[in-house]
């Protein structure tokens, strides 16, 4: 049987900004620094062979923010005569990258995928690799307080491991400083060899579809109801008195999936999750409380959708039903905030824009990864 080998792009950049979103009305945050490794990988062995690098400045053409500057060091002198994205040997490289057929990664992905999309590169979704959300199914010790790359690094101890120092005199890097690219990139290729070693996880379509799937949290975070930490599978099925009153728990998650706008998508599959769970097997037993968790179930839990359909629950118009009402929460939040930046907005109302354009944004890549992780396991 022939080995399967194909390219891997590591990728970082550095920006002018967080504004992750093309809505904003000068386009958002651009790339100023762009690094990246491409290798050989090896499915049969996990093994990476080097190919090449490269990494550049570029003249983003609009301001730095100075919370960037004081992250990543970069400031206007240090781009003075640098040439636009488009007009640099990384954008002709990784467009040809692209046409080969090589596969991404990053450590948070969608970050830099959103700024490479705003300079006309498009990476396929399923040839892309996310560290960050690999490391949140796999980071399971109570000992991991972070799940960001340099944390890990130092965690797990790179710089005295026997291989390490050798992957960073390859890259000519006399000393590592976090957030420049290439020192990042560095870490971001040793961690994806760990997590090929230490898991075994060699086929890169499995870690394509780790990098997409939705992280099930088993425990509540949030609010002051339960104890932070407690398990869903113990909240579930309980009451509490709020007011005088007695409630059911998953009155309050309805509540909290219902109206808390900040929280993510998979937190809210999260809590769906275990409260449809316990409703499928009779733990609970009114529905009136799980409304809008039954629609987050029908829209992005397929594991579930044969007994909701048993349970007389039309999954399918409910799923048609959920679409469209994101998809319009999301360009209503983008015409909010276009409508108050266009109309000479104070201070104060050009940062609320700035949040409800982000929101929006963190609001349609949830919606994404939460479809595609559907569609990843209906097939």
């Amino acid at each position: 049987m022939p080995t399967k080998t194909n390219l891997i792009v590591f990728h970082d950049t550095e920006t002018t900004g967080a504004r992750r979103s093309s809505h904003h009305l000068d386009g958002g945050d651009k790339i100023l620094e762009s690094a990246f490794a491409v290798y050989k990988y090896n499915e049969s062995t996990g093994r990476l062979t080097y190919v090449e690098y490269l990494e550049e400045q570029n003249d983003p053409c609009m301001p730095i923010a100075p919370g960037a500057a004081m992250t990543h060091g970069i400031w206007y002198p240090d781009l003075k005569g640098k040439p636009v994205f488009s007009k640099t040997k990384s954008f002709v490289r990784l467009q040809e990258l692209i046409d080969d057929g090589a596969y991404y990664c990053a450590h948070n992905s969608p970050f830099d995928i959103a700024m490479l999309k705003k300079e006309g590169i498009e990476w396929p979704e399923d040839k892309v690799i996310d560290t960050l959300n690999i490391a949140r199914f796999l980071e399971t010790s109570d000992e991991i307080e972070s799940k960001s790359l340099q944390w890990l690094r130092y965690f797990y101890n790179f710089d005295e491991q026997k291989d390490f120092p050798a992957l960073v005199k390859k890259f000519g890097i006399k000393r590592l400083q976090a957030h420049t690219a290439l020192s990042d990139i560095v870490v971001l290729i040793y961690y994806f060899k760990k997590i090929v070693k230490d898991y075994n996880i060699k086929t890169l379509s499995e870690l394509t579809k780790l990098s997409s799937d939705i992280v099930i949290e088993k425990t509540i975070e949030f609010g002051n109801i339960f104890d932070k930490g407690t398990l869903y599978e113990d909240i579930v099925g309980t009451t509490y008195s709020a007011f005088g009153k007695m409630k059911t728990a998953e009155s309050y998650l309805n509540w909290a999936v219902s109206n808390m706008d900040n929280m993510s998508m998979d937190r809210k599959i999260s809590i769906s999750y275990f409260v449809i769970k316990a409703y499928l097997s009779g733990k609970i037993k009114k529905s009136n409380d799980i409304i809008p968790m039954i629609m987050v179930a029908s829209s992005f839990i397929p594991e579930f959708w044969v007994e909701l359909e048993n349970f007389g629950i039309p999954v399918e118009s409910q799923r048609n039903t959920v679409y469209g009402v994101i998809s319009e929460k999301i360009n209503n939040l983008n015409a909010e905030a276009l409508k108050i930046l266009s109309s000479n907005p104070s201070n104060a109302d050009k940062i609320k824009a700035t949040k409800t354009i982000e929101k929006a944004f963190d609001l349609q890549n949830g919606f994404n990864k939460a479809k595609l992780s559907a569609n990843n396991y209906k097939n």
